[in-house]
């Protein structure tokens, strides 16, 4: 099951307030969605803690949001309230907007992506083998 999540959005907005990197993202025309999912997802074998996803353009029409950032429960149970806002920075990272052309897309991992993160919250945050 899928659940719109008021926490996640309001960690959102701290995580994008107190990051320069995300500065981008603070802008009223930029419509995130943030969920919670009961579902287990995983890739290469290990649990995936949270997802980034753009929306196409046929059913923005209908529903009018940009992306969806889902946390999954039973992944993100392990995660303190400190490696919680860890993940949401990462995965705003994947949020790419251009406010002049208004157009979206999703930014893949990169070297640089690690570089702020690590560079941001140090080296080991991470839960286990996820």
């Amino acid at each position: 099951m899928y659940e719109p999540s008021d926490d996640l959005r309001d960690l959102a907005r701290e995580v994008i307030a107190q990051n320069k990197d995300l500065c981008h993202l603070a802008v009223p025309e930029l419509k995130i969605v943030y969920m919670y999912s009961d579902k287990e997802k995983f890739r290469n074998g290990k649990y995936v803690f949270a997802d980034t996803e753009k929306i196409n353009d046929k059913v923005k029409a209908l529903i009018n949001i940009d992306f969806i950032v889902t946390f999954y429960t039973k992944a993100c149970e392990a995660l303190d309230s400190e490696q919680l806002r860890i993940l949401m920075h990462h995965e705003l990272k994947h949020v790419g907007y251009d406010a002049e052309s208004g157009k979206c897309k999703i930014i893949p991992h990169d070297i640089e992506d690690f570089r702020d993160i690590i560079s941001a919250h140090g080296m080991d945050w991470t839960v286990g083998d996820g």
